[in-house]
């Protein structure tokens, strides 16, 4: 699934001096991660991330290095890009570990796939999620496919879902969802536990500071049945959406777009 985060608090306007050059991408295949195993970090000059291939190949750390806001608290059921089939339980491949390789390190752009053959109740089904970043941009795309092997001699249909475990640690982070009549928000600081939108006329939804920073996920609208946050406290939310079924024949793949 193509997955753009734009990073909010941009500024345009006409400058008569040269641009800064940007800072290249940077890929460290050796990261230690909190918990002391290895990660990756993926970064470059606007944003820093680290993901964990051995839980679900998500993402434990998102930094906006213009402001310094890290918009997860790196707790292992809370990781952004973890991926779902809405017929398993939640949990079922955030904890599963997904081989991983890069494809693309130059110092304009990198590209890191997470991969998992066999998954629990499909056999012949394999998920695929490569994630790139571009130098000077403020937008990480995350693709993301289901493929049937051949070997299943069947079609297969699962319902592909997404969540990200979203928090300024220690402080009010606001989500903003878009609706027939404007923009609704919501905070992880006023609870309100299950909120799900079967209306957003939009293929987008947003999260941020409440004072000007913060990030926006686009998705396939075309597939998607609804948006949803769960709100439990200052460091326990998350914006996550559901598509509807897909039917995956033998031997092809289902990838959003």
């Amino acid at each position: 699934m193509k997955v753009p985060l734009f990073c909010a608090s941009l500024l345009f306007g006409i400058l008569l001096v040269a641009a800064p050059m940007e800072e290249p991408c940077r890929l460290d295949t050796k990261a230690v991660l909190p918990s002391g195993g290895t990660g990756i970090i993926m970064e470059n000059g606007r944003l820093s991330l680290l993901f964990e291939p051995n839980r679900g190949g998500s993402c434990l750390r998102f930094i906006q290095k213009s402001t310094g806001l890290n918009y997860t608290t790196g707790a292992a059921s809370l990781p952004i890009f973890s991926d779902r089939i809405q017929e398993l339980s939640w949990s079922s491949l955030l904890n599963m570990p997904f081989a991983w390789k890069v494809l693309k390190d130059t110092p304009d752009e990198i590209t890191v796939e997470f991969r998992r053959e066999g998954l629990p109740q499909y056999q012949f089904l394999a998920l695929i999620k490569k994630i790139t970043m571009r130098r000077g941009s403020g937008t990480v795309i995350m693709e993301e496919s289901f493929h049937n092997d051949s070997a299943s001699m069947a079609p297969v249909v699962v319902t592909p879902y997404f969540r990200h475990g979203l928090s300024i640690p220690g402080e009010e982070t606001f989500f903003y969802t878009p609706s027939a009549t404007g923009i609704r928000e919501n905070t992880n600081k006023r609870g309100g536990g299950d909120l799900f939108f079967r209306d957003t006329p939009l293929g987008f939804a947003a999260v941020g500071d409440g004072k000007g920073n913060g990030l926006a996920f686009s998705f396939d609208y075309k597939h998607l049945n609804y948006t949803y946050n769960w709100m439990s406290c200052l460091n326990q939310s998350t914006l996550e959406w559901a598509f509807l079924p897909v039917r995956i024949d033998c031997g092809k793949s289902f990838t959003t777009s």
